[in-house]
């Protein structure tokens, strides 16, 4: 990253180092709109370039409303856009595709935060059966979605060798906030089309 014309590098933080984020006079920027940024970027992947851009967003917000001092509100504001964008990007995928995001998305609340390829085909078989569809039948027609949803950045692909007995699969976890994803599929009433 370019900062004052020389390159920086920011290794991934947990919420508690708000001296990693920025360091504002008080008067500009209250101290927990930043240990908000923190936690935000902390909870999805560690970010300190996440944090930055979500406090550089609150902070345009906060001129926008004509506010000398950068809140805790405007950093909800600018996240709650942030998630409203990523509920239509969800939306807009074929529905195969959101059964399957859906599949791995609970998985991000489990003690590693990915799922094998092979338990994510049947939670999407269970999710589609669910939703009223037919699951797809092939296993090369999960992965191509697997796949899609990883190029569009909805999806981080990590193998996993087991050895020789099991050989090498993958693990998946969601980029994106799995509370979103399961609310968008859950806002969804009737099957998409």
């Amino acid at each position: 990253m370019l900062v004052n014309q020389r390159w920086g590098h920011f290794k991934c933080f947990f919420a508690p180092h708000r001296g990693g984020i920025a360091a504002f006079p008080d008067d500009v920027c209250e101290p927990a709109a930043i240990l908000y940024c923190a936690a935000v970027a902390a909870k999805d992947d560690g970010s300190a370039r996440q944090a930055i851009d979500l406090l550089r967003e609150a902070g345009r917000k906060a001129k926008r409303d004509r506010d000398d001092t950068i809140t805790e509100a405007h950093v909800e504001a600018i996240r709650e856009q942030v998630n409203r964008g990523q509920f239509h990007r969800i939306r807009d995928q074929a529905t195969h595709a959101q059964l399957v995001l859906e599949s791995v998305a609970p998985a991000q609340f489990a003690d590693d935060g990915s799922i094998r390829t092979d338990r994510v085909r049947a939670a999407y078989e269970a999710s589609a059966e669910k939703h009223g569809h037919s699951p797809l039948t092939t296993r090369k027609s999960v992965l191509n979605h697997l796949s899609d949803l990883q190029m569009i950045g909805f999806l981080t692909k990590e193998p996993l060798n087991e050895g020789l007995s099991r050989g090498r699969t993958y693990v998946w976890s969601v980029n994106l906030d799995p509370e979103t994803v399961i609310e968008v599929r859950e806002s969804i009433k009737s099957p998409p089309t």
